[in-house]
């Protein structure tokens, strides 16, 4: 068996995405997609939230994982 984790993410451009929602999901997304793994999947969950899939990733692979995203999100804001 192997491990397999979610992170979930809130995003600030949560307003935004009820005005511009194709824009700004998909530039979000994007982000997450290219700061990932290819065996991640990316999703929005609601307004400003998505949420990562990453397969045989435990509890710390989440956290770096969730940090470096983080970053990624805040770089693009």
């Amino acid at each position: 068996h192997q491990p397999l984790s979610c992170v979930v993410f809130s995003s600030d451009h949560g307003p935004a995405l009820e005005h511009e929602p194709s824009t700004v999901a998909e530039r979000i997304g994007r982000v997450f997609r290219e700061a990932g793994r290819t065996s991640d999947a990316v999703g929005r969950l609601a307004h400003g939230e998505f949420a990562v899939i990453a397969p045989a990733t435990g509890p710390s692979g989440a956290v770096r994982l969730a940090e470096r995203l983080g970053g990624v999100v805040e770089e693009a804001g």
